[in-house]
């Protein structure tokens, strides 16, 4: 590795010199800490000083958190010393410490002035008084702030001598009515001496996910969402392994580029500043932490049976590392970056060694993966034999659904592989291993390495497959679409069957990217599809089905058979074999296109069980995120939340970021009308997929923005965003908003785009087997029709619609049948419909929907209690200010001080805020203010 800079404000308590500056790093997710630490500060100012002990390990950001405050105050006189001014001597750290106070020492009272004089002087056999001392450190701090107010940062005090911290902390509590702040920087240690007790303590904890994201953002440019993940694991939330590990990135794109190293490495800075604490360890503490280090299970014994194989032996160890190996049989390194430091430090001859000690001590039988690859990682070059064991445990690891260990395994057999030809074979089986855990650029990475003069036509076949899956999942559909395609024309003249697989993924990746009909990606792969059919022969499978249905709608603009398709899509999402049975998102725009749910179900659901089968992280998102839509439009949200949570999980092991993540939760949300936290949500992702091409993701939003207002009863906004998917017309979701946009062009007046649906709308239907389909169009059908005709109409889509298979439709027909015969004068009737979609609508959840009911029946002249308490999503007048104050930003302890009461308060009323709202962060109640909706509103 290059050697990098010196180590930034993260580096171990880094030292603030008179003459020298250094480079700044900001400091994330500490506002409330640094609101307290600065009202310390401004004590001082006003002549009521006090001091702090602000804890942490190392690397937490306590001198970069101390720096921050300091340097917002340029008033005030400010002194600090750490480690590098102590040399362990008595009295060492106020030496460092009053060195540029001599003026004031001749102004102390004679016992204290000795006393001073004794502890600053050259070594001698008198120790100073500690009481006379101790009163001396309050006097000369107390003169000096005599002029203007005094900051004293004693960092590293825990490594400071006893004598200087007993003075200094016997000052600290003696400063309520100076103008001095004395802020200490410290680690917690085993055990701690008490002279901290009665000082204010500032406790520095790991940061959460959202700021570590936000910290590395800012020290590293474009880091994958995997890489994200891998860093924000690893570093447990400590702002110096963020800033390191992010910093050794840039090292480690120059070098490697294909797979983070494991252990992650750190700057050669970062690991010089670290290794100078580590020159006095013996050689054997030097090899255990070295093993230790090249052993991810951190297994105590192994170590140990190592070491000894190394000839060493680990008697020898130094207690200070000792310390690290705990009694029940774990490696304990104290800070989430000693193992990087550990590891990295050491040469690739010494790490050989390592690993070649554990391959050989590690029992075959009982951990064979481990051992080959700890012998994998003991060589120098090539070697066949170990190449192919690799292989074997790449397989045993794909067998239970490991893609991460199994590409791992392969990526370092293409490593040792001396056949160009195996090389690349390998590369691209790591590259789809890759691809299937979810870690779509280390696939496109292994791919750019695999590719060469001597590939084979085979191995390009598959390294075309999974590049384009690998770009439609990370969010760049519109280049898979132009790859896959590319590859369409290359393959049907080869391989028709081929060629087939790569035409559903390539219209999968069209679609998603929002290509319409008449765009030219979409005519070419619909004129190559016309000669494949054609050769196809009788017994067509899924893929050919698929096809066949698909040109149909692009040529046509709507299914035709539709039987054959449902059995396509079942038989495609078994067999394991169909191209199709890996697409879920076509999947579910196909079955939404049949307007059959029960069919999309149960594709879907066999493949979410394929894929955690498999582990196939990639496939199981997108199969839960349909599968959640699919649930919600069947009104069976209780399933569709359960989707929901599973679907969060998987996106915080892909690292999605948060302006894509949330995509399964939107769709229902909608639908039950949260139209708070839609908006805010979609608002965000609109944005993202916007940016990213992706097409479909963007009508899906504009989607659940439709479903939300019409459930609100906002119809004029609602069909501005209902004419931007009616114009784009994506398959499925295309389908899904005509009955929105018919309800609320006729609510608003315009009849004619409102005609325009329904055409649209009974065309599509025309062909389609589907009570869904049929019940949506009389529901359309009965809204533009008069009055008599209008009933009869409502009828026939209510018996349509099954309350049991369909009850949101059932609901929401009722609702307008209810609305119809109020405005048309029909009181009780309008009232028994009413109640009927206001029973459905509480019990599914749906509060806006169910708001409206009882709104139109106290219209019509029923009684409210006959409709029990309304729902309410209605924050308490103290709920209201919490979260107008949450939405500008402040935190819970500015909250606390601005409505008197405690910080724990505000956290149990901003919990409450959030579910009420649906929303989940500060971040989107502040989006809710941009669009001047009030939180409380």
């Amino acid at each position: 590795m290059n050697a990098a800079s010196p180590p930034g404000p993260y580096s171990p308590d880094p030292v603030v010199r008179a003459g020298g500056e250094r480079t700044r790093t900001p400091v994330f997710g500490r506002s409330t800490e640094e609101e307290f630490l600065t009202r310390v500060v401004e004590g001082a100012r006003t002549g009521r000083g006090g001091a702090v002990v602000v804890l942490g390990c190392v690397g937490i950001g306590k001198t970069a958190l101390i720096d921050r405050v300091a340097d917002g105050f340029a008033d005030v006189t400010k002194v600090r010393v750490d480690r590098d001014d102590f040399d362990g001597s008595s009295c060492s750290g106020l030496r460092g410490l009053f060195t540029s106070f001599s003026h004031v020492l001749g102004e102390l009272p004679e016992p204290q002035s000795r006393a001073m004089g004794l502890a600053l002087g050259p070594r001698g056999d008198e120790v100073p008084d500690p009481f006379l001392l101790g009163l001396a450190t309050l006097a000369v701090l107390r003169r000096v702030a005599c002029g203007r107010p005094l900051l004293c940062v004693v960092d590293d005090a825990h490594l400071l001598d006893p004598d200087s911290l007993r003075s200094l902390t016997f000052a600290a509590r003696r400063l309520r009515a100076e103008g001095v702040a004395l802020v200490f920087g410290a680690r917690p240690v085993d055990a701690p001496p008490d002279w901290f007790d009665g000082l204010r303590t500032l406790r520095l904890g790991p940061l959460d996910d959202e700021e570590c994201a936000r910290l590395l953002t800012s020290v590293a440019e474009d880091v994958d969402p995997f890489a994200t993940a891998r860093v924000l694991h690893a570093a447990e939330g400590n702002p110096r392994a963020i800033v390191e590990y992010g910093r050794a990135l840039a090292e480690w794109r120059s070098t490697d580029g294909s797979r983070l190293p494991d252990p992650l490495r750190i700057t050669a800075g970062a690991r010089a500043e670290h290794l100078r604490g580590s020159d006095g360890f013996s050689p054997a503490a030097r090899w255990c932490l070295l093993v230790a280090s090249a052993e991810p299970a951190g297994d105590v014994g192994l170590v140990v049976r190592a070491v000894r194989h190394l000839g060493v032996d680990p008697a020898g160890v130094d207690a200070e590392v000792s310390r690290f190996f705990d009694p029940a049989g774990k490696v304990l390194f104290p800070h989430p970056f000693a193992r990087s430091i550990a590891y990295h430090s050491a040469s690739d001859q010494e790490r050989r060694l390592a690993h070649r000690a554990l391959g050989e001590v590690i029992d075959a039988a009982a951990g064979p993966e481990r051992r080959v690859w700890h012998r994998a990682a003991a060589l120098e070059g090539p070697d066949e034999r170990v190449a192919a064991e690799l292989v074997a445990a790449a397989a045993g690891a794909r067998a239970r659904g490991g893609h991460v260990a199994e590409s791992t395994f392969l990526a370092r057999a293409a490593e040792l592989s001396p056949d160009v030809r195996s090389r690349e074979r390998r590369l691209v089986a790591a590259a789809q291993a890759a691809q299937l855990s979810g870690d779509d650029e280390l696939g496109i990475a292994l791919l750019d390495r695999a590719s060469g003069p001597h590939t084979s036509a085979c191995s390009r076949q598959d390294a075309d497959r999974v590049r384009g899956a690998a770009l439609t999942w990370s969010a760049r559909a519109p280049q898979a679409a132009t790859l896959l395609g590319a590859a369409v024309e290359e393959w049907r003249v080869r391989d028709e069957h081929r060629a087939r697989g790569f035409w559903i993924q390539a219209i999968n990746a069209a679609v998603l990217a929002g290509r319409s009909p008449g765009d030219p990606v979409l005519d070419r792969l619909a004129a190559a599809a016309q000669p494949m059919l054609s050769h196809a022969g009788h017994e067509e499978g899924a893929d050919e089905q698929v096809m066949r249905a698909l040109v149909t709608r692009l040529s046509r603009g709507r299914l035709d058979a539709v039987d054959p398709l449902r059995r396509a899509l079942l038989r495609g999402a078994g067999d394991g074999t169909s191209q199709i049975g890996r697409e879920p998102f076509l999947t579910n725009l196909m079955s939404l296109e049949m307007w059959d749910l029960a069919v999309g179900r149960r594709a879907l659901q066999r493949m979410a069980a394929a894929c955690r089968r498999d582990g196939a992280l990639t496939g199981l998102h997108g199969s839960l995120v349909a599968l959640a839509h699919q649930e919600a439009l069947a009104g069976r949200f209780h399933v569709a939340e359960e989707h929901g949570r599973e679907a969060a999980d998987v996106e915080t092991r892909l690292g999605v970021p948060a302006t894509r993540s949330g995509l399964a939760r939107l769709v229902p949300d909608a639908l039950r009308g949260e139209t708070r936290h839609v908006r805010a949500k979609a608002s965000l992702m609109r944005t993202a997929f916007t940016a990213a091409g992706y097409g479909l993701g963007t009508a899906t939003c504009s989607l659940a923005l439709v479903m939300a207002d019409v459930a609100q009863g906002r119809y004029r906004r609602a069909l501005r965003h209902a004419g931007e998917v009616y114009a784009l017309d994506p398959p499925g979701v295309g389908n899904v908003v005509l009955p929105y946009l018919v309800e609320a062009a006729v609510r608003v007046g315009d009849r004619e785009l409102a005609a325009a649906g329904l055409r649209r709308l009974d065309h599509r239907v025309e062909a389609v087997d589907s009570s869904w389909g049929r019940g949506v169009l009389d529901r359309c059908r009965a809204l533009m029709a008069p009055g008599a005709e209008a009933g009869a109409l409502f009828a026939t889509a209510a018996d349509r619609l099954d309350p049991d298979t369909l009850p949101l439709e059932h609901a929401r027909t009722h609702l307008a049948w209810g609305e119809r015969l109020r405005r048309d004068g029909y009181g009780d009737d309008a009232i028994a419909h009413l109640r009927v979609a206001h029973r459905m609508f509480t019990s599914m959840g749906c509060l806006q929907p169910a708001q409206r009911c009882a709104a139109e029946s106290k219209a019509a002249g029923a009684r409210m209690e006959e409709f029990g308490a309304p729902p309410s999503t209605g924050l308490t007048s103290q709920e209201k200010a919490i979260a107008e104050l949450a939405a500008r930003g402040m935190t819970n302890e500015a909250i606390a001080t601005a409505l008197f009461v405690s910080a724990n308060t505000i956290a149990y009323h901003l919990k409450k805020v959030y579910r009420k709202l649906g929303v989940d962060s500060r971040r989107e109640l502040s989006v809710l203010s941009s669009f001047a909706v009030e939180p409380g509103a």
